[in-house]
């Protein structure tokens, strides 16, 4: 895309908000998001957004592991009207614009040097306690397992099908992967981006996917908006529209991905090793069963 297209489009969304800044709904969805966002993290011990990143980083800037307390009042309490003054205050003094172009000249070597980590002496591993699975069976059939983990108030589902893209017909390769990229793509009673704007103010995440053997619906929710996220769920399996403009969009984007595996070695190689271990004649070796990005083989 040209950067001055990117530039200006940029500056359009800016000047909007200066001038009537965030509606109501807007903020409303951001807390709700934000909220989300700090709740699943909290969930992991360490990495982007984990509890011993978020310590750390309100002890830095805040002086106070625990600011982070304070924050989410700050963003709970935000309104609309406070946003805007914001940014009428900060954003419409002069700007300085930056174009960052990948340099073409080789890039100066250096000689490497190790030096040995300072590292704590290693403790005694504490014993892995796994949650204990409970298993029921809904009447039509539907196999249910849960595990309950009541850290954080987050529900996540996945609906597991027992068929992936090794069950594609031999002349239609990627039509399992095709088809579940499609479910959420619009609904009898939603469009896509009626879906994606409904995820938004819930503050959940659907996702879809196939591999080789599985097909899979995934939801990620706060408990406190899972019946609504449910029923979003459960329209995405069960009344999916296939609308034709968007097959036609996802069609052309699958092409574009499977032309780009085509020049990138690992993927190249995702593609070619399989029908060598197992033969061209088996699922797994065949390269158009599903992307290079995947996994070829379980795992």
């Amino acid at each position: 895309m040209d950067l001055s297209a990117v530039e200006k489009a940029v500056d359009e969304e800016l000047s909007r908000l200066l001038a009537s800044g965030p509606t109501e709904a807007e903020v409303d969805r951001i807390k709700t998001q934000y909220v989300a966002n700090f709740v699943r993290g909290i969930e992991r011990i360490g990495g982007f957004g984990g509890k011993s990143d978020i310590l750390a980083q309100n002890f830095v800037f805040a002086g106070d592991p625990a600011y982070y307390k304070t924050a989410l009042k700050i963003v709970q309490n935000t309104t609309a009207k406070a946003l805007h003054e914001a940014a009428r205050k900060w954003l419409s003094t002069a700007r300085i614009r930056s174009k960052s172009v990948p340099s073409r000249s080789t890039p100066p070597r250096g000689k490497a040097t190790w030096t040995e980590p300072d590292c704590p002496n290693p403790r005694a591993q504490p014993d892995a306690r796994f949650p204990k699975m409970e298993k029921g069976e809904l009447p039509n059939g539907l196999k249910i397992v849960l595990a309950r983990r009541p850290a954080i108030p987050v529900v996540s589902l996945s609906l597991l099908v027992d068929a992936g893209y090794a069950s594609d017909q031999s002349g239609l390769p990627g039509t399992a992967r095709l088809a579940m990229d499609m479910l959420d793509e619009g609904t009898k009673r939603r469009s896509s981006l009626h879906i994606s704007e409904e995820l938004a103010n819930l503050g959940s995440t659907l996702s879809t996917g196939s591999n080789l053997d599985m097909s899979v619906v995934r939801l990620n929710s706060l408990r406190s908006n899972l019946d609504a996220s449910l029923d979003l769920f459960a329209d995405v399996i069960l009344n999916p529209a296939f609308p034709e403009t968007d097959f036609k969009r996802l069609q052309n984007q699958t092409l574009a991905g499977i032309q780009r595996e085509k020049v990138t070695p690992l993927q190249m190689a995702n593609r070619v090793f399989p029908s060598l271990l197992y033969g061209k004649n088996h699922a797994y070796g065949n390269p158009l069963t599903g992307s290079g990005t995947e996994e070829p083989w379980p795992g």
